[in-house]
């Protein structure tokens, strides 16, 4: 009975390691993941961006305007891009309601008629790719944020 006595503050130190060790791991694996989700998150962001500078460039300041389809193949080379980091983010569980055609068509539409568009018909077709990318953004965040909710 007395070597069980001795060995109590083993038993409990060597269980207290053990729980400590479980709750560190539990808490640096969230962090990680919420780390990981942020990062694909900014990277979501930069292609928004820079599918909004194409757009920019496209609809007002006459890039890629002798040939649409230069247009149209770095713009959808940039929402499949994004498509494949929405997956991402879905595989970890974070729940979004946003389809990559709904942008493709935004962006795209009416491209090859640009010679003939006036300049607030360019306006109007740019203002709405802003206001879709804007949504795309605004619904990732918020879905990231509905998953990991600031503390």
């Amino acid at each position: 009975m007395t070597w069980l006595i001795a060995l109590a503050p083993s038993i409990v130190s060597a269980s207290l390691v053990l729980i400590g060790w479980k709750v560190l791991y539990g808490n640096a694996k969230r962090i990680s993941s919420r780390s990981e989700t942020h990062a694909l998150y900014q990277q979501a962001s930069t292609l928004l961006y820079d599918i909004e500078e194409l757009s920019e460039g496209f609809w007002l300041k006459g890039n890629y305007n002798d040939s649409p389809s230069t247009f149209e193949m770095l713009a959808l080379n940039k929402i499949k891009r994004l498509n494949q980091i929405l997956s991402r983010l879905k595989q970890r569980d974070i729940p979004l309601d946003i389809t990559a055609f709904v942008l493709r068509r935004v962006c795209t539409l009416h491209s090859y008629s640009i010679q003939k568009q006036s300049e607030n018909e360019k306006r109007l077709h740019l203002e709405s790719t802003h206001t879709q990318l804007n949504e795309i953004e605004q619904k990732i965040s918020d879905s990231i944020l509905k998953k990991y909710p600031h503390s």
